[in-house]
């Protein structure tokens, strides 16, 4: 194993350590301070941590696509079948987590921190509060998504 190889792996790890790290607090502490708030305080708030959030874990996203490509394996078509099994389920439930991270950054959050700032109508409250709960549960889905692929992690180190 080269310095290199140890560099990308740490790069991997790091990555893997600071999004599922940072989901994971978000759920279960970020979520748990913000439900005290009223509703447009609690959609600024969400706003607030969707942006400063958002860009860390776009880094983090790109230092796993980038050290993943790396990490991929040159025999891929020659391994054993549960490795290849594994890789290919691992990288499908990357896609949905980046699909369901772009859902909150891009379009979820900016609308939420609009709506929070413009609460004029009923209507209004009920959209905020719409967004505020579809977060919440693409939130947990991805950390959940996440365990999943520290699983299939597991799996491909054993199976190759």
């Amino acid at each position: 194993m080269s310095y290199f190889d140890i560099l990308i792996d740490f790069i991997h790890l790091a990555g893997v350590v600071t999004w599922l790290g940072g989901v994971i607090f978000i759920n279960h502490v970020f979520y748990k301070v913000i439900d005290v708030l009223p509703p447009d305080q609690k959609g600024k708030a969400m706003g607030v941590m969707t942006k400063h959030f958002g860009r860390i874990a776009w880094f983090a996203i790109a230092m796993l696509v980038i050290s993943g490509f790396f990490n991929f394996p040159d025999d891929f078509n020659n391994s054993n079948s549960t490795y290849n099994t594994a890789l290919n389920v691992k990288v499908v439930v990357i896609l949905m987590m980046i699909s369901l991270a772009a859902l909150v950054s891009f379009k979820l959050g900016p609308e939420t921190v609009s709506l929070a700032a413009n609460i004029n109508t009923e209507e209004d409250k009920v959209k905020l509060s719409s967004n505020q709960i579809k977060i919440k549960k693409i939130g947990l889905i991805n950390m959940i998504l996440g365990f999943i692929v520290l699983f299939l992690a597991s799996v491909l180190l054993n199976a190759h």
